[in-house]
C-alpha cells in the first residue's frame, strides 16, 4: 500500500491524479476546482479526521478506527491527513507493508497558500514544523519505508519523480514513458502560489 501524503498545498493532488491518469486509483474521490485538489477516498478521509480530529460518532474507540482501516485495501491512497498527529501511528499498528510518497513545501509558502484559497484548518509554519517532528518520528519508529519529493521542484523532474516511486513500490508496474508523456501533460506552473 503507498501512501501518497503531504501539509497539504504540497503537491499531493498532482501526484495523485498522475497515478489516477496511469490506473492506479481505483476509489471514487471529490476533485475541488476552487483549491485545484482533491482525490482523496472519502472513506479514508472520515477515518483519518476522526483520528486527527475525533469528532466523528461513527469512530470512537481504537478498535472501531483500527477495523475500518482493516478494511481498506486501495493500492495508492492520496491524503494529507497521514501528515498530522496520530493517523500515520493507526495506520502503521493496524497495515502492514505500508510506503508513503511525502509531498513537502516550504512551511510558509504552505500557509500563504492555504490564507489565499481560503481554505479551513490553516495551520502556522510553526505548528507544520511541530506536526513534521510528530511525523518523521512514526516513520522512524515503524521503520515506515519512505521517499521525498520537494514541490514544485519536482515537476521539473520526472526522472527523479519516477525513481522516487519506484524505489518504495516496484510492483505497481508504472511505464516510464507513459508516465512521462501523463507527467507532462499534468504540469501546469500557473497553478502553483509562491513559486
Amino acid at each position: 500500500m503507498l501512501l501518497i501524503t503531504g501539509t497539504g498545498r504540497s503537491g499531493t493532488s498532482f501526484v495523485a491524479k498522475w497515478f489516477y491518469e496511469m490506473g492506479k486509483i481505483d476509489y471514487d474521490y471529490i476533485w475541488l476546482n476552487e483549491y485545484s485538489a482533491g482525490l482523496e477516498p472519502s472513506d479514508v478521509t472520515r477515518i483519518n479526521g476522526a483520528i486527527f480530529i475525533g469528532n466523528d460518532k461513527k469512530y470512537q474507540t481504537e478498535k472501531e478506527i483500527q477495523d475500518a482501516i482493516k478494511k481498506i485495501n486501495y493500492r495508492v491512497i492520496k491524503d494529507p491527513l497521514f501528515f498530522y498527529p496520530n493517523v500515520l501511528d493507526y495506520w502503521a499498528k493496524t497495515k502492514k507493508n505500508i510506503s508513503i510518497l511525502i509531498c513537502l513545501r516550504n512551511f510558509e509558502d504552505v500557509y500563504k497558500s492555504r490564507k489565499l484559497k481560503k481554505m479551513n484548518n490553516v495551520h502556522s509554519p510553526q505548528n507544520l514544523t511541530h506536526y513534521n517532528k510528530v511525523f518523521r518520528h512514526t516513520l522512524n519508529k515503524y521503520e515506515i519505508k519512505n521517499q521525498s519529493i520537494l514541490f514544485p521542484y519536482f515537476l521539473d523532474n520526472y526522472d527523479e519523480f519516477f525513481d522516487k516511486i519506484n524505489l518504495l513500490d516496484s510492483t505497481l508496474n508504472i511505464d516510464y514513458k507513459k508516465g512521462k508523456e501523463k507527467f507532462n501533460l499534468l504540469v501546469n506552473k500557473d497553478l502553483i502560489n509562491f513559486k
